[in-house]
């Protein structure tokens, strides 16, 4: 991740796909199921968090790797089975998280996304930070990396 000038936070770059394939579903379900796990975190996703969240998914530079198209087709399908059942689809969105664990740099690269899909709605509440907590957590990352927690690790 690259600190920007304007907001000394990290950002996507291009150079930080590397690695990830079209053609890599774990890379993909992680992806989809982090930013659908954050969208739906509050039991529900109103129409207006659904464009916006679209919005959010449709601008990350990992959709660019797996396609636009298939990646707002995956969220809504993700978001339509968490309205069905959030716990199995709780369940499953963390398992395909998981998977993620040993590949730092494409687990950084969902937290990222995730982190951007949580402030689609103006910013993180804390029903959304503690989702973002518990991937860095699936994930083996430290939430102070992407300013989760201080970084005394105080939340």
């Amino acid at each position: 991740m690259t600190p920007t000038a304007s907001t000394d936070r990290a950002v996507e770059t291009p150079t930080m796909l590397d690695g990830w394939s079209s053609a890599d579903n774990t890379h993909f379900d992680a992806l989809i199921s982090a930013c659908a796990l954050v969208a739906h975190v509050d039991g529900w996703v109103t129409e207006d968090e659904r464009i916006s969240a679209s919005a959010r998914v449709r601008g990350l530079n990992a959709t660019s790797v797996f396609g636009v198209e298939r990646c707002l087709v995956a969220f809504d399908a993700l978001i339509n089975r968490f309205d069905r059942d959030a716990d199995a689809a709780t369940e499953r969105a963390e398992i395909a998280i998981v998977k993620l664990a040993s590949q730092p740099g494409p687990a950084r690269l969902v937290v990222e996304a995730a982190c951007r899909v949580a402030s689609s709605d103006g910013g993180f509440d804390g029903a959304e930070r503690t989702v973002l907590l518990d991937i860095c957590q699936l994930l083996n990352l430290d939430p102070a990396t992407f300013g989760l927690v201080a970084p005394n690790g105080r939340r």
